[in-house]
């Protein structure tokens, strides 16, 4: 499921915003098994409501049980990475090697990576030169080049502004070697958050390693 869908089936079934969760929730809710001990209180199904909007995200029967076998397909995918295609990483230098950048618009090179054939291309910055809207021109150019989610240290407000206009999925505060960050990508760990507070150089909050798994998501 993409993480869309994940959050809307959560906050109907009130459960965390995972799919995992989400999972096991649908799965308890199927009607009680023969099996269960003799006086067990029923399990409360899911609403027709429930039902057809989850059914509708997966392209399935709108039946409660064509939806939890839809769901226990997916768990037992192994998760290979998000949905949000090929992901960019503001990088110092033209490599996986090279560190995360501190400041997305000020970084000289981006690692586009694509999760489906498992590959990269460098792209470099063309106005990291710029003495104004360097963010602005950054976002476009990624976008221009298939990126649906951005990793960097940091964002200027006119840059995440143009990113989210273009519904362009924002990893910050993320530090560490990106090989190594785009490995947490890949394996769903970096963690999501609702919070808005730029993380700009300076500021007196904790970065986030790629060992310490603590990016934020806008």
């Amino acid at each position: 499921m993409t993480q869309n869908q994940v959050e809307t089936m959560a906050e109907q079934l009130g459960v965390p915003k995972t799919q995992q969760a989400v999972t096991q929730a649908l799965q308890g809710r199927q009607p009680a098994q023969s099996a269960a001990p003799t006086g067990a209180a029923p399990v409360q199904p899911m609403t027709q409501n429930q039902i057809e909007t989850m059914a509708e995200q997966l392209g399935v029967p709108k039946t409660q049980q064509a939806v939890t076998q839809a769901l226990q397909r997916q768990q037992a995918q192994p998760a290979a990475f998000p949905s949000y295609g090929i992901v960019a990483v503001a990088v110092t230098g033209p490599g996986l090697s090279y560190p995360v950048a501190d400041q997305f618009g000020r970084s000289p090179y981006f690692i586009m990576y694509d999760p489906g054939p498992n590959s990269y291309r460098i792209v470099t910055n063309p106005g990291v030169n710029r003495a104004n809207g360097k963010g602005v021109q950054a976002a476009q150019t990624l976008v221009d080049a298939g990126a649906g989610s951005v990793i960097a240290g940091s964002f200027s407000p006119e840059a995440l502004q143009m990113l989210r206009t273009l519904r362009v999925t924002v990893y910050s505060g993320v530090s560490g070697q990106a090989q190594n960050v785009i490995g947490l990508y890949t394996s769903g760990q970096l963690m999501q958050s609702s919070t808005r507070a730029l993380m700009q150089p300076g500021a007196n909050q904790p970065r986030a390693s790629a060992g310490q798994n603590r990016a934020m998501v806008y």
